[in-house]
């Protein structure tokens, strides 16, 4: 039986399932970046993305850090140390248990107070130690968003990675070839065996020093994409949505355009 380029894959794979692997190193430190709204956004994303109960830092670089009592996807507390911002203390260390509680509307404002003039955050996960909210404390973050006005940017945000296999799988003649990445694997291709093999070596060579590299290029949780071209003048489309990732080949003007529609399609 002929084998595809789909079947070649292992050595990106391989290098995939290493770099996966140090990308999650647990209580890792990362960043975040964006405007303060956008940031805002990020901080109840992460909220929401949290199960176990966990103690959330939020650290402004050269200004003040947020800690939060999470779990099963809810904010139960702000928790000491308090930032040094009016109204802090009065918040800290109070247990949330309804969305019309007075110290949810005074939050945003010390959190807004934080975030004021912030281009980044990183973001630590730890256990939580010295306290642990009974677990039918919190707030749901859906609840919170249409609190804090931001509804529809946090719950029923555009699913970046399930996005990603429909916005590849119509690009068409647009695109010379693609590998489309889930995960530790690849998933699927696009475009003769030659360009996309070419592409799978490049995507090896390229993720090592993306992923060694990433805090840099990152704009916030959303999805990312960047456009280069290759030592042989090719353009590529890099796209990392999380879990799922594409690697698209094209000519200069339709790699733009290609960059472009992804920005529409995913943008907040």
């Amino acid at each position: 039986m002929r084998r595809t380029a789909l079947d070649d894959f292992s050595r990106l794979e391989q290098k995939l399932a290493k770099l996966r692997q140090r990308d999650r190193a647990p209580g890792e430190p990362r960043l975040l970046r964006g405007t303060p709204d956008r940031l805002l956004v990020s901080l109840l994303t992460e909220i929401d993305e949290t199960i176990l109960p966990r103690r959330l830092s939020f650290a402004v670089e050269g200004g003040e850090t947020l800690h939060f009592a999470v779990g099963n996807r809810r904010l139960q507390a702000m928790i000491a140390p308090p930032p040094a911002v009016e109204g802090a203390e009065k918040v800290t260390n109070v247990a949330l248990k309804s969305v019309d509680d007075a110290a949810v509307g005074a939050m945003k404002g010390v959190i807004e107070a934080v975030l004021s003039g912030a281009e980044a955050l990183t973001v630590a996960s730890a256990r939580l130690k010295d306290l642990s909210p009974p677990s039918d404390v919190g707030i749901p973050v859906d609840q919170l968003s249409k609190a804090w006005g931001l509804n529809g940017m946090v719950e029923g945000a555009f699913d970046s990675a399930k996005g990603l296999a429909g916005f590849v799988d119509g690009l068409g003649d647009r695109a010379e070839g693609w590998i489309r990445i889930e995960g530790e694997e690849v998933a699927a291709q696009g475009g003769t065996d030659e360009v996309v093999a070419v592409l799978g070596e490049g995507a090896a060579v390229f993720l090592d020093g993306y992923y060694a590299h990433k805090d840099e290029f990152e704009a916030g949780k959303g999805p990312l994409g960047l456009v280069f071209s290759t030592k042989t003048g090719e353009s590529v489309v890099f796209i990392d949505a999380g879990e799922a990732m594409a690697f698209i080949r094209a000519d200069a003007v339709a790699a733009y355009a290609v960059a472009n529609d992804w920005q529409q399609l995913a943008a907040l």
